[in-house]
């Protein structure tokens, strides 16, 4: 067909029809993208309002918890106190529920913006690690930085067996929440907040665990890359036993003013004022020799169950078999080490100890008058016994704490109302 040329009159050249007719397709295909990624916009907007009903019954369920803890801690009548224990507990799995809900909400949504990215060849959304307890993540259409908030209740190590609190009464039923034969309703260690602790009830335990404030900063400061690492879970450690002692100094803090400070003229409080020179030292016992008596080594249970009325999960009784006084520790330093904290270790598999510290901010709570701001500056840890493997079972642990300023530090010039702690943490984003 050498020398070929089209002489149809009137009718255009193949060469002139191909042109069009691809455009003509080009055109058909983006439209059909534009509508698959209006569709699945839509259904991104449908998961953001699912999460917004989400949030609103954690809101309701929220102050469903604060008013019956207000029952807890004021009411004489055991039977009303009972029943609010039991209606707290509804409202917090309903909580529960909602986060678990949210949390595949913003699976949805990322998967979902994913499909749009791979159609608009943008870059693909990276899904963050989640909890069950986790709260919402908004990821941004255009992928880049994220706003990651955390679990509305903490996790903490796990409590001893019940056989190990020492004798009949507040000590031994702290565990069960039950009253002791002096009628006092002991629930105290039953709290997903260590803030909780010791209002209106005897007993408990001291508590290190993250500074609310201090990750949620940490959050709203992620960027939606695949190295990003986040760990959306609130961490705490849990005494075993309270400690005996407690050495509290307060150190100069060298630049300040005094005369100026003295006046109340000067409102800024820094909030370093006085670390490093003020400082919390106390040494605590942790006690696993028992637990061995009641664990296999896949963290099933050997007899009755030891853990009173405190759920324990299988993963945790069998980190307690394989690491002793070891396991307590790891909360430590999921505490002390923050949301990037947990990594894999060639040696120890994946642990936050990542062989020093942090400085974190965190709340330690000693006590009902005794809750601080701190950082941890040093920790000592002598192992004293160990069982045929070398697993620790018997450690005592001392914290260096350095003071920071608790906030919210204005200074007061005329006769104070009454502490209103739960105002003054409202006003703090729901933790003082």
């Amino acid at each position: 067909m050498a020398g070929w040329t089209w002489s149809g009159k009137g009718y255009p050249s193949p060469s002139q029809v191909q042109p069009s007719q691809n455009a003509r397709q080009k055109q058909i295909s983006d439209a059909a993208k534009q509508a698959t990624i209006n569709t699945y916009k839509k259904q991104i907007e449908g998961y953001r309002n699912d999460i917004k009903k989400e949030q609103n019954i954690i809101k309701v369920q929220q102050e469903n918890i604060k008013r019956y803890s207000d029952i807890i801690n004021t009411s004489t009548n055991q039977t009303a106190i009972n029943n609010a224990i039991t209606s707290r507990t509804g409202a917090r799995t309903i909580i529960t529920a909602s986060n678990n809900k949210i949390v595949n909400l913003n699976k949805n949504i990322t998967n979902t913006q994913n499909a749009i990215n791979k159609i608009s060849n943008k870059k693909p959304v990276v899904p963050k690690k989640t909890t069950t307890n986790s709260s919402t993540t908004t990821v941004t259409d255009e992928g880049g930085k994220v706003d990651l908030e955390f679990s509305a209740d903490y996790k903490y190590n796990a409590p001893l067996v019940s056989s190990m609190y020492f004798g009949k009464g507040i000590a031994a039923d702290v565990l069960s929440g039950v009253a002791d034969a002096e009628g006092f309703p002991i629930n105290a260690p039953v709290f997903s907040d260590a803030y909780n602790a010791w209002r209106g009830v005897n007993g408990g335990r001291g508590t290190i665990q993250m500074d609310r404030k201090f990750v949620n900063a940490i959050g709203k400061a992620q960027t939606d890359t695949a190295k990003s690492k986040f760990d959306p879970q609130m961490y705490g450690f849990k005494f075993l036993y309270n400690p005996t002692t407690v050495s509290m100094a307060w150190g100069v803090q060298q630049a300040m003013d005094p005369p100026y400070v003295a006046s109340g003229e000067d409102t800024f409080n820094p909030i370093s004022a006085g670390l490093i020179s003020s400082t919390i030292v106390f040494e605590v016992l942790l006690n696993r020799i028992a637990d061995f008596n009641f664990l296999n080594p896949d963290g099933s249970i050997i007899g009755s169950y030891p853990y009173g009325e405190i759920d324990v999960p299988i993963e945790q009784r069998k980190q307690i078999y394989e690491r002793g006084t070891m396991h307590d520790l790891e909360y430590f330093f999921k505490t002390n080490n923050g949301p990037h904290g947990t990594f894999t270790s060639a040696y120890n598999g994946l642990t936050a100890d990542a062989g020093w510290l942090r400085p974190s901010s965190m709340e330690l709570h000693l006590g009902a008058g005794m809750r601080y701001r701190v950082r941890i500056n040093e920790i000592s840890i002598n192992h004293a016994i160990f069982n045929t493997r070398m697993v620790p079972i018997l450690s005592t642990v001392r914290f260096v704490c350095g003071r920071f300023n608790d906030g919210p530090g204005t200074p007061i010039q005329s006769s104070p109302p009454p502490v209103d702690l739960e105002r003054i943490r409202a006003a703090n984003g729901g933790y003082i």
